[in-house]
This record gives structure tokens, C-alpha cells and sequence, in this order.
């Protein structure tokens, strides 16, 4: 693939099906790769986000870790 998306997801489970849902719609889908890295959620979004979009990849990370800058 070209392309990867990569979303981060920390207990968000209706926002990436929201995205993913949207991605998908897009005649090129085909042509990337979806990465979703869960940080440390705890909760059961692996299993309904994967169940409903079986193309995605998942990355679980075991400890929650801050993907943006701190101020």
C-alpha cells in the first residue's frame, strides 16, 4: 500500500467507528492500509471495531502513553 492512516484511540470507540465509516465510503479504500493504535483503553472497542471494519490492523499498546506535546 501507499498509504497508511494511522488513529490513535484511548476509550473512543464511536469516533473511530464514525471515521472509519467515512473512510471506507471512498471509492479508493482499496488502495490504504488503516492502523489503529489503542492506547491502553480497557475497554471492549478492539472487539467492536474490528468486528465491524475486519481490515483495519490493530496495535495495542500496554500502557497509556501521550501521543502530543504536553504544554
Amino acid at each position: 500500500m501507499a498509504l497508511a492512516i494511522i488513529i490513535v484511540n484511548y476509550k473512543s470507540t464511536g469516533l473511530v467507528l464514525d471515521c472509519l465509516e467515512h473512510l471506507y465510503r471512498d471509492p479508493i479504500a482499496s488502495t490504504f492500509d488503516v492502523l489503529i493504535v489503542d492506547n491502553a483503553s480497557g475497554d471492549d472497542g478492539r472487539e467492536v471495531i474490528t468486528s465491524a471494519f475486519p481490515r483495519v490492523n490493530w496495535i495495542a499498546m500496554t500502557y497509556k502513553r501521550w501521543f502530543c506535546p504536553r504544554q
